[in-house]
């Protein structure tokens, strides 16, 4: 969740600087503004990766050019050129925005499998017209990071002018940063609280990605030829990297230039979009009015503003003791989260978004599964290296991969069979399903409630110096005394103090059932019961395949 907030504050930051019609008016209190969530079909969610559960017949979609070495110009649809050609010839967002929309409208019209892809593909762009635009007011309340994001976005910014001075991606940021038609009728179209952003992500961009989807899941994967014939799927990178290159025909490799798509490549981007919905269905099960207060509120305590002058950074220790930054533990964050001024936020407020994002967790699961079976079966080596997914690459770490998705398979499907790590052998049974079934109530619930202070701090004792042992002075703050025998002092700052050492075993026996004793009978047989929740997540870390649920919980676990 932290992640996707931290992706779209930098899109943000852009433009934010020339904001000119970004005038200041009277604001209400987004914290207390009610911001009704879209609802989620699940019927239609469940019904759609429901499809692809069916068997594999162990045919894959031939990936091998018919009378042809490699793939080429000659294999992609005169369609495809056509729209390949605009879209590597606009130069403002309008012209970008007019042939996604022409295409996304005409889609079940269209002639050609390898034009279907792309606009299927392109067309979740469509609702971000003007996204950097109508989120600048979001943006610009977290002050604690927006010098930082405004700097690295312009970098990059920078650097896509530089080595693609003549492309289209001008054009990108411009349909990104510029604002809407409707920005000039409607002063609600602008995100100036959370829970407006997260409705924007759950409603249109959510929409476009389950239609994106729904269109790959039935799109075979070749080309139709004019002249009848079967050709496999080629991409033209050309669309990627703009008309100034592969200009000569002389001048590249078609390795570098054209690649072969099929099943694999489908079923990956099914997975990758399941997942952003997942994502964004967490989001909308939450209530998010007052994160940016919050983290303004936490970033006051990091001491933003106190250091004056870049001397007075490396001032620690010295007489100037007013400019010491003390920074925030892990401890002091929980109570600013825990205090009254935050009582409704990250508090559940849909316990079908939470359905939704399961149910899309399992799409992902299912769809790289699907793409695995399309990789390892296609036994076609001379076509390997033209292939966007590579299967000399993947084929070589067979087993990790297949170990990754029989852990997450157990996580869905057998909540009562263990996962196991693959660094300490331990083992840790899952209940994906009814955490998500029955998710808290409030986030807050997940957080930790030990703290370290300094019982970790007899690494002390392994400091020696001539004259003695050195001792503490005083083991109550983070910043610590050292005090030789001699009396003799040195500043020491001990990293460790305020650190999560534990969490509510109760909060988490949905998701961990066997952990701190809480787990029945059948808990004995496969695992310890008596890890702990700290346990848990580092066994998640050193299981493969579940890093997928190990991130979403890494906010609260660390």
């Amino acid at each position: 969740m932290k992640r996707i907030f931290l992706g779209l504050s930098a899109f943000c930051f852009l433009f934010s600087s020339s904001d000119v019609l970004a005038k200041k008016k009277p604001q209400r209190n987004p914290a207390s503004e009610v911001v009704k969530m879209p609802t989620p079909n699940l019927e239609e969610l469940t019904a759609l990766v429901a499809s692809y559960k069916i068997k594999n017949d162990g045919k894959v979609a031939d990936r091998t050019p018919s009378g042809a070495a490699r793939p080429s110009e000659d294999l992609i649809s005169p369609e495809m050129k056509k729209l390949r050609d605009k879209l590597i010839s606009v130069r403002n967002g309008q012209a970008l925005y007019d042939v996604l929309s022409d295409y996304n409208r005409r889609y079940e019209s269209l002639k050609f499998n390898d034009t279907k892809f792309v606009v299927a593909r392109m067309s979740t762009l469509l609702p971000f017209r003007g996204f950097i635009w109508r989120a600048v007011p979001l943006a610009h309340k977290v002050v604690v990071t927006q010098e930082a994001l405004l700097a690295t976005v312009k970098n990059y910014a920078e650097q896509v002018m530089i080595n693609s001075p003549k492309s289209q991606i001008k054009a990108h940021l411009n349909f990104l940063s510029l604002p809407p038609p409707e920005a000039f009728t409607d002063e609600e179209v602008r995100f100036t609280s959370e829970g407006r952003l997260v409705a924007f992500l759950a409603g249109p961009v959510y929409d476009t990605l389950r239609e994106a989807i729904r269109r790959l899941g039935k799109l075979p994967m070749y080309v139709i030829q004019p002249d009848g014939s079967k050709t496999p799927m080629v991409f033209d990178a050309k669309i990627r990297w703009g008309e100034q290159a592969f200009t000569a025909d002389d001048s590249y490799d078609s390795y570098d230039r054209f690649k072969i798509v099929g099943d694999a490549e489908k079923y990956a981007t099914i997975a990758r979009y399941h997942r952003r919905m997942a994502g964004i269905s967490q989001l909308a099960a939450y209530n998010y009015q007052g994160h940016l207060k919050l983290r303004e509120e936490i970033g006051r305590k990091f001491g933003i503003d106190i250091v004056k002058s870049k001397s007075d950074i490396f001032s620690w220790g010295s007489d100037q003791d007013d400019n010491f930054i003390d920074g925030v533990t892990r401890e002091e964050r929980v109570k600013i989260i825990s205090g009254n001024k935050y009582t409704g936020l990250y508090k559940k407020q849909s316990q079908e978004w939470m359905n939704s994002a399961y149910t899309n967790l399992e799409g992902a699961h299912i769809s790289l599964t699907k793409a695995w079976d399309a990789i390892k079966h296609n036994n076609d080596k001379t076509s390997w290296d033209y292939q966007m997914l590579d299967p000399e690459v993947l084929v070589g770490r067979k087993e990790q991969i297949e170990s990754g998705l029989s852990n997450m398979s157990i996580m869905f499907s057998s909540p009562g069979q263990p996962i196991k790590s693959a660094m300490s052998g331990d083992q840790l049974v899952v209940n994906l399903k009814g955490f998500y079934d029955s998710a808290p109530d409030d986030l807050k619930d997940l957080l930790p409630t030990q703290f370290d202070h300094n019982e970790d701090a007899d690494v002390v004792s392994f400091v020696k110096n001539s004259e003695g042992q050195l001792k503490f002075k005083d083991q109550k703050k983070s910043d610590i005394i050292l005090m030789t025998k001699n009396k003799k002092t040195q500043p020491w700052r001990n990293y460790f103090y305020g650190r999560a050492t534990g969490w509510s075993s109760e909060k988490y026996s949905k998701l961990f059932p066997c952990i701190g004793g809480t787990g029945g009978e059948e808990c004995k047989n496969h695992v310890n019961s008596k890890l702990t929740v700290a346990d848990a997540m580092r066994i998640l870390n050193e299981t493969r395949g579940a890093r997928m649920l190990a991130t979403n919980i890494t906010p609260f676990i660390r």
